[in-house]
Parts: structure tokens; sequence; C-alpha cells
């Protein structure tokens, strides 16, 4: 599978109508940042690898830019741009599109994902408070089948996964990216 040219990419997120979930009242909102770039290597994403901390279950995992609702944030897309400055330093405009909603498997709550785009890749200065690395990882990777990989779990199982570099990108990242891929390849 090969990825179509990003002008097809970024009209087929744009036209895209997502499904929305309820957190009910329980739940969290969270939103994410897909951030994508044009470089002169292909098209480009933004990966975090999440700082280590106690009690947090997924430290040092790889995630998309993002976090959970403020109650001073009018929108989840003011938490998706909020939480990518807070964390790698990007300053982001209006979306390009939103992909599906996803529910916690494990925990009540859902994340909506925000696609934007940039004209290059900017720099990224990582919050050590919240963020151990970032990086610009190539849109590729998504379709590269040395990239694929089975990422151990002991509650789910063998999860699949991409791995660039020392990274394994799996889980929530994984599905939503999954989904990403859905959408482009829709035909």
């Amino acid at each position: 599978m090969t990825l179509p040219p990003l002008p097809t990419i970024l009209d087929r997120v744009a036209a895209y109508e997502p499904r929305f979930k309820d957190a009910g009242p329980r739940g969290f909102e969270a939103a994410v940042a897909l951030v994508l770039a044009a470089s002169e290597h292909g098209p480009q994403f933004v990966v975090i690898r999440r700082a280590e901390r106690v009690g947090d279950p997924w430290s040092g995992h790889a995630a998309l830019p993002g976090g959970k609702r403020h109650l001073e944030d009018p929108d989840l897309v003011t938490t998706a741009r909020r939480e990518t400055m807070e964390e790698v330093g990007i300053h982001l405009g209006d979306p390009l599109g939103r992909l599906d909603d996803n529910g916690g498997r494990s925990h009540f709550g859902v994340v909506s994902t925000f696609v934007f785009t940039m004209d290059a890749p900017a720099p990224l200065t990582p919050d050590p408070s919240e963020v151990a690395d970032a990086m610009w990882v190539p849109l590729n990777l998504l379709v590269d089948p040395s990239a694929a990989a089975r990422h151990p779990n002991r509650i789910v199982g063998p999860w699949p996964a991409w791995r660039h570099d020392d990274l394994t990108i799996w889980g929530l990242t994984h599905r939503v990216l999954t989904h990403f891929l859905s959408v482009v390849h829709h035909d």
C-alpha cells in the first residue's frame, strides 16, 4: 500500500464526516492533534514520547500531542491547540478536519482527534515535565511493512504497532492513525 499525494490526503480529511461519542456523566473529554507537514522527504507528522511519571500507566509511551479538556477550554479544538503548544511549542491554526472519536478501552472517556497542517515541519520544543522527546515522523511509516510490529501487553495481548527508531507506536495512537489511513484510503 502507498499513500496518496499529500493534497489528496488533505482533501479526504477535510471532506470526512466524523462519528462522535459522548463521554457520559462519569467520563472525561480529551483531544489530540494529528499535525501534518510537507517536507522535502515527504509528509511528516508529530509524535511525542510521554515523560516518565509514577502512577501514569502511559509513561514513556508514544502519543500524539494532546490531553484532557480543561474547564476553561471552550471546545475540544482549543484543547488540542493548547496541549500541542504546551507539549511541543507549536502554535496551531484552524484544523483541516476531524477524525472519529475514540472511547477508552480501560478508562471512561472520549478522545477527539483534530488534523492540522503546516507548510513545513516546525522546530519542536518539548516540555520536559510532560514530554521526554518529540519528533517529526515520516507519514510513510504507516504503510511501511518493515515498520509493522506487535507490542506485548499483559492485559490485551500482542497489540499491532509501528516501530520508528526506538519508539513503538501502539494502543490508542495506533487506533487513531489506523483510522486516519482508512480515511485517506477510502476508495
